[in-house]
């Protein structure tokens, strides 16, 4: 295992008429590669994907979107991490506040093409 991993989802299908199936990537951020991509992102799929990975204990670092299933999982699975709010979640959450408070301000709600 990497010291330094990140975790987050994708959608892999968005199937007619079903639900939207995802994946978990899990990527070492020091190698700047992806270690592992894990069918579906739910507790039970992340268990089953880490099951037979060795050196989880020498994991120091996970990256991740903060969703409770993600830290639930990083706490049980690598107990001697720290877990770090990923750059993009961030400044998505950072950003969607600016522009609440920036509507409610100018009174303008345009769109952005």
């Amino acid at each position: 295992m990497p010291k330094i991993i990140g975790l987050d989802q994708h959608f892999i299908r968005k199937p007619k008429y079903k639900a939207t199936e995802f994946a978990t990537i899990v990527v070492d951020h020091v190698g700047k590669k992806i270690f592992d991509l894990i069918d579906g992102k739910d507790l039970d799929a992340l268990r089953a994907g880490f099951a037979g990975t060795l050196g989880k204990e020498r994991v120091e670092v996970v990256t991740l979107d903060m969703c409770e299933t993600f830290r639930a999982f990083v706490r049980e699975t690598f107990p001697n991490a720290i877990m770090v709010a990923d750059r993009f979640h961030v400044m998505r959450l950072f950003n969607r506040r600016v522009n609440k408070c920036r509507k409610k301000i100018t009174g303008d709600d345009r769109k952005i093409q």
